[in-house]
């Protein structure tokens, strides 16, 4: 209770709720619910979908789309996925992930070059402090 920051005059207004719970739960128990899901009663979650492995051929006609169209109509995906036997989703979500990847790439080139910008100019100016001096 600390760490949720319950003061006392809210646990107090909580414990007829909690009372009941604990009533249920252990009435659960007894009754041989051992699955946590089951006894806090809960719907258990999803199961995550496998990752999907592209074959090379696959990865080359993804890529050679891609290059002629970053975004690609949703008929267009259809198609692709039609052609390559994998479901339309994985391949849109290939697209997405493909063009977060370029721009992520984009970012990071762009950032180094400022740094090498901005270390050129800090070695131009050290080299000019030097020659002034000496």
């Amino acid at each position: 209770f600390e760490k949720l920051d319950i003061t006392p005059k809210s646990a107090q207004k909580i414990k007829p709720v909690l009372e009941r719970w604990l009533t249920e739960a252990e009435i659960r128990h007894r009754a041989g619910i051992q699955n946590l899901t089951e006894f806090v009663g809960s719907e258990p979650s999803k199961k995550r979908k496998r990752r999907t492995s592209f074959t090379p051929q696959a990865l080359e006609m993804l890529n050679a789309h891609f290059e002629k169209n970053t975004h690609p109509t949703g008929q267009e995906m259809t198609e692709i996925a039609e052609q390559l036997n994998y479901d339309r989703e994985v391949v849109r979500v290939w697209f997405c992930n493909k063009r977060q990847t370029l721009k992520n790439t984009i970012k990071r080139l762009q950032q180094n070059d400022s740094t090498g910008t901005a270390s050129a100019e800090r070695i131009s100016d050290s080299t000019v402090n030097t020659a002034a001096t000496g």
